[in-house]
């Protein structure tokens, strides 16, 4: 008896943990496809950046990846341009409007302050390179001060609990890409600086010191622009569905879905 009750242990477990394995990858393939990777072209040289897709034709960033006409276009999407409809220059949010609709899964949002420890990963495109996946882990549920000595500007100052501060190694091209927390694969935050030195134009190196904009911050900018995404336990289930069939049909072609 002892060893049938051993036994059913040992396969729980195995289940559990493979069940956690394959629903973490599932977590980063599908926030994979709900990063929007952007670029923008200032007339005399282009930056790249990412975004994450808020609903079919909605994305949120870091206004910084934006021009000054507020557009750019969706290198993973076709190169469809997306111009932007609203910004909050303190905080260095942009939510853009994309001219075709996608039907890539939407992320959901968390709306609550991720709290110290809390393992994440994040969506960009460093220096060019599409999708790539960093993870790490928080550190302050605040934007850490340089030094005690250091004077800080008004409006810094006033930055610091709009964001948390992580041990993650990013670097150019991830601003505006989402920080997922690991396990939910919920949308946490949005990349918006690193701590580092820039070698020449196309190499950085990172002190593994960043800032993401925390998601209550965000939330907040998407309520008072009326923007629509999966918050309500109702709108992350419906979330998850559009995931499911998403994923299905990139696995195994179209297929209807009668409800």
């Amino acid at each position: 008896m002892k060893t049938t009750l051993n036994c059913l242990y040992i396969i729980l477990v195995i289940l559990s943990l493979t069940f956690l394995v394959v629903s973490h990858h599932s977590s980063v393939k599908a926030n994979q496809q709900a990063t929007a990777l952007l670029s923008s072209d200032t007339g005399t040289s282009s930056s790249v950046g990412a975004g994450v897709w808020i609903n079919k034709d909605t994305i949120l960033t870091a206004n910084h990846v934006l021009n000054k006409e507020g557009v750019v276009r969706i290198t993973n999407f076709g190169g469809v341009t997306a111009k932007a409809i609203a910004i909050d220059v303190k905080n260095d949010l942009a939510i853009l409007k994309a001219e075709t609709p996608t039907d890539a899964p939407p992320a959901l949002v968390s709306c609550e302050t991720p709290i110290m420890g809390t393992n994440f990963y994040t969506i960009g495109q460093p220096i060019g390179i599409p999708s790539f996946t960093f993870f790490g882990t928080i550190s302050s549920q605040t934007m850490l001060i340089p030094s005690k000595g250091a004077r800080l500007k008004p409006e810094l100052l006033n930055m610091i609990h709009s964001r948390f501060t992580a041990s993650i190694h990013i670097i150019p091209g991830s601003s505006g890409g989402g920080a997922f927390e690991r396990e939910s694969g919920e949308l946490i935050g949005i990349a918006t600086a690193t701590l580092g030195s820039p070698l020449n134009e196309r190499s950085f190196v990172s002190y593994g010191i960043s800032h993401f904009i925390n998601a209550e911050t965000v939330c907040e900018f998407l309520d008072k622009n009326n923007v629509v995404y999966a918050k309500s336990i109702y709108e992350k289930f419906q979330s998850k569905i559009i995931r499911l069939i998403y994923s299905i049909k990139e696995r195994w072609g179209d297929v209807d879905f009668a409800f």
